[in-house]
């Protein structure tokens, strides 16, 4: 149901979120302005469950405006790891790597090593058992055709990696990713919003194997929505993308 907060968020397409569950706070970071379809945004918010409210932010460093980007919590380090997306003011695509530390209020560039070619409408999860996140497919291009890349980032040494796995789903973006305590989970996206799948595949960044499980069915839309659930207080969001590209 909506909830109807005093205070919300400007209306906004190819923003992220993603829960912090040690400050117990939801956070939503750009997009672009719904209002023209141009302005991009790099604002960040709080949702607060308990009292139903949203609070902007103010880091005083933030990314410049990022849609379609990636954004992972990752409780080893207590950070949520951006990755990602495309500039509407500048109309480029980027591959920059940031964290946030809620508890600070603060952003700080990376400048990871090695990051990947910059992309938009990809994934990335984190795999508890490797302690890094694993990140597929997306964009390369703002017109051009999906990608269907693998890269790990390695926490610990602040590296980006790719790798080669001997088989792979073929290359989407719109699909959506998940860590669980046994592997990443990956399901759905396509090229387009007409050729898009229900595929469900599993990855494991140990041994750098993806494997396809259950049936392989073609869906009927690109997979945009996906339900986020908070392990740690059983809440589940409903969270969407936005529209998907034609």
């Amino acid at each position: 149901m909506n909830r109807h907060p005093a205070v919300e968020p400007r209306p906004r397409l190819g923003s992220m979120m993603v829960y912090d569950p040690r400050v117990d706070r939801a956070l939503l970071f750009g997009g672009t302005d719904l209002n023209d379809f141009v302005t991009g945004l790099n604002d960040l918010w709080a949702y607060d469950f308990e009292s139903n409210t949203w609070s902007e932010l103010h880091p005083p460093v933030s990314p410049p405006p990022h849609t379609w980007s990636a954004l992972v919590y990752v409780p080893t380090i207590d950070r949520t790891i951006l990755f990602g997306g495309y500039n509407d003011q500048t109309q480029t695509l980027l591959n920059d790597t940031w964290a946030y530390d809620s508890h600070r209020n603060r952003w700080t560039n990376l400048h990871a090593e090695n990051p990947p070619p910059p992309r938009w409408f990809h994934y990335l999860a984190f795999d508890a058992k490797t302690n890094r996140l694993v990140m597929f497919g997306g964009y390369s291009a703002a017109d051009g055709a999906p990608i269907g890349d693998t890269w790990i980032y390695d926490i610990a040494v602040n590296r980006w990696f790719q790798v080669f796995p001997e088989k792979s789903p073929s290359p989407r973006a719109n699909h959506v990713m998940r860590g669980t305590n046994r592997s990443v989970v990956l399901f759905g996206g396509g090229v387009d919003q007409t050729h898009s799948t229900n595929e469900t595949w599993i990855y494991s960044s140990r041994s750098n194997e993806w494997e396809q499980v259950g049936d392989e069915a073609r869906g009927s839309g690109a997979n945009i929505m996906a339900a986020v659930v908070a392990p740690e207080t059983g809440r589940s969001s409903r969270v969407s993308r936005g529209r998907p590209r034609q």
